[in-house]
């Protein structure tokens, strides 16, 4: 890129008019025919114009592999002040407009962003989003070289949960396979990993859950519940599922689709029709909320 469009770049993304950049040291039409190509700046000029922008000279008159890292020094403080601050929407859109997808820590960063996205998506119930950005994060993590194993084993996780509730959701994650113990410190997909278990025919005794007694737990309520369906303890299941609906713990929205799945069945099995036909009726409603989301 020639240094009059870097110029222009840079002063346009500050929002700086021409006359700004100016000042009093050279004129407007001096400065657009630099950002025009047609003249070259002097070495003071150049120092001078760097200053307004508060970039390196250096930076604008590097080429190639020297460019992109003068690049990244100008940009990587603001990324990592929007990451650090929980900004992850502006994070990611100042990441992506960089220009340096080729990074291996912009990568990261990407990948970071995207997990904690999709996280919140999921959280509300925007599944589409969720599945979407879960992908994004995979791919990104994929393309560095930093250590970015949690992120695929969360994603490819909350993406098997989505699969459960819809084929549609989400398709093969990218790259290498991974230990699903890696997402470990992640309270969901540890649940979700005991309940695939569980249904795989698992004790439960047998599960390394410490906490599965603790029906306070809307995971460990829901695990508990399972076992009793399995040993044909629908009363218990189903006391213990509608204690979960009735609790206010914050609990993503698309775990509560397959309690009252399994209210429903549930209910079908002690003969309670009425009650089935109103956890299938809460199930629905529910499904149609997660897939009504705009699309974005």
């Amino acid at each position: 890129m020639r240094i009059g469009e870097k110029i222009k770049n840079i002063r346009t993304a500050k929002d700086m008019t021409q006359k700004q950049l100016a000042g009093e040291k050279i004129t407007r039409n001096m400065l657009s025919r630099i950002e025009s190509g047609a003249a070259t700046p002097s070495l003071d000029t150049l120092l001078y114009i760097a200053g307004r922008l508060n970039v390196s000279p250096g930076y604008l008159l590097a080429e190639g592999e020297d460019e992109l890292m003068y690049r990244k020094m100008y940009l990587i403080e603001n990324i990592r002040r929007a990451f650090r601050g929980g900004e992850l929407e502006i994070c990611r859109d100042l990441c992506l407009s960089s220009g340096l997808e080729g990074d291996d820590e912009i990568n990261l960063i990407l990948a970071r962003c995207c997990a904690g996205l999709a996280k919140e998506k999921f959280s509300a119930g925007k599944i589409r989003q969720a599945a979407r950005l879960f992908e994004e994060a995979a791919e990104y993590a994929g393309r560095s070289a930093y250590e970015s194993g949690t992120i695929l084993a969360e994603a490819g996780i909350y993406l098997r949960y989505m699969r459960r509730i819809s084929q549609t959701l989400g398709g093969e994650l990218p790259g290498q396979m991974v230990s699903d113990g890696l997402a470990f410190g992640d309270p969901f997909c540890v649940y979700v990993v005991l309940l695939e278990r569980l249904m795989e025919g698992a004790e439960l005794s047998g599960l390394k859950n410490p906490g599965y007694e603790d029906t306070q737990n809307p995971y460990s309520a829901h695990i508990k519940s399972k076992a009793a369906v399995r040993e044909g303890r629908h009363h218990e299941a189903r006391e213990l599922l509608l204690e979960i609906l009735n609790s206010r713990s914050a609990a993503p929205k698309p775990f509560y689709y397959n309690v009252f799945y399994d209210l429903e069945l549930c209910s079908k099995e002690i003969g309670d029709y009425r009650g089935a036909y109103e956890y299938a009726a809460g199930k629905l409603n529910l499904l149609e909320k997660m897939f009504s989301e705009a699309e974005v």
